[in-house]
């Protein structure tokens, strides 16, 4: 039977083809799907027998195009899925299943790479948040697209977004306007509200220091959309200023290659340990902050100042006596390391 289905779906007449991608699709089958949907129809089996086969015969690589063509337009959501996966879709059948009523089918369009600039434009608006991840996701997702999905209240669009390589800076900052708060997990708001309010931080000092330790634990190994645009280098100066003055994001700022100067003198005093790691190695941290956090509490934090290329020389000779052995090291070694070579290993 599969073999007898096979070739009636790569027969050479269309009608044959499209007859044979709907096998199976009875009046009981239509009636069944009309009243709930394919949910319904798998729930009870009807019409369904060769389902699987054709799903198979959409995934087979050795099906031809004009194959494909005809299932696409099969009454079955797997099938028009399938074929919307399919590696030698055409552009063409893709356009077309854009306008697929299910949002199954248009969320694998919009996933494809095969899927054209306008397409994935036009999906940018699908009322499925499921379609909007799969545009988000897209390698090929043009920058105009991107925008569309710039203020998209959905975590997922925005992480996505905010590590495209096609996002823009505008587009940056309005993930940033719309997901303005940090998001924190369950057992962390139900702490914040035994601590109690902020507004009595200020008579407990005690209690505003646990406030941002908590904070910066709940966020600090987390990527979402606010942390992913700071550490985009596409992120505009503004943002990334603004970004390392908050504590669920001033650690990732400092991990941005290209985190403006101001910002990682100001994260060079931060409370947060990751932060000031981060400036200690971070190539474009002034020499007075690198000479600040030679004195830091925190071994690690001297060792990325010691290992850090652009650390002054006299700071360097502080470290190479300094009580860690490790961080001597580091220190004798950058010192170690001629100028121009130094300068060589950065460009």
């Amino acid at each position: 039977p599969d073999t007898s289905l096979r070739a009636l779906v790569n027969d050479p007449d269309e009608s044959v083809r499209r007859a044979a991608a709907a096998s199976g699709y009875h009046f009981g089958a239509a009636l069944t799907m009309a009243i709930g949907g394919d949910q319904m129809a798998r729930q009870f089996g009807v019409g369904r027998e060769k389902v699987a086969t054709l799903v198979d015969l959409a995934m087979d690589a050795s099906t031809m195009p004009e194959a494909l063509h005809s299932l696409a337009q099969s009454p079955f959501t797997e099938v028009r899925a399938a074929v919307a996966a399919h590696p030698s879709v055409t552009s063409a059948i893709v356009a077309n299943l854009t306008r697929d009523k299910n949002p199954g089918v248009r969320a694998v369009v919009a996933r494809s790479t095969i899927a054209s600039q306008e397409v994935l434009t036009i999906l940018a608006s699908d009322d499925s948040v499921e379609v909007r991840r799969g545009v988000a996701a897209n390698p090929n997702t043009p920058p105009a697209a991107l925008a569309q999905l710039d203020r998209d209240a959905d975590d997922e669009v925005a992480l996505a977004v905010a590590t495209h390589p096609n996002t823009e800076p505008a587009s940056l900052d309005a993930i940033i306007q719309t997901h303005n708060q940090p998001k924190h997990s369950a057992a962390t708001a139900h702490l914040l509200q035994m601590i109690g309010p902020a507004q009595l931080d200020m008579f407990a000092p005690g209690q505003r220091q646990l406030r941002e330790r908590l904070l910066r634990s709940d966020t600090r190994w987390t990527q979402g959309p606010r942390q992913a645009v700071a550490t985009n280098p596409h992120a505009s100066v503004e943002t990334l200023l603004r970004l390392s003055q908050q504590p669920d994001t001033a650690g990732f700022v400092a991990l941005n290659p290209r985190a403006p100067t101001e910002a990682l003198a100001g994260l060079a005093n931060s409370g947060d340990e990751l932060a000031r790691e981060g400036v200690a190695g971070h190539p474009n941290t002034p020499a007075a902050s690198l000479a600040l956090l030679a004195l830091d509490r925190m071994e690690r934090v001297r060792l990325k100042v010691a290992s850090n290329r652009r650390t002054p020389m006299q700071t360097l000779e502080l470290l190479a006596s300094d009580f860690s052995a490790e961080v001597q090291a580091a220190a004798r070694r950058t010192l170690s390391t001629p100028s121009d070579a130094k300068l060589g290993e950065d460009a």
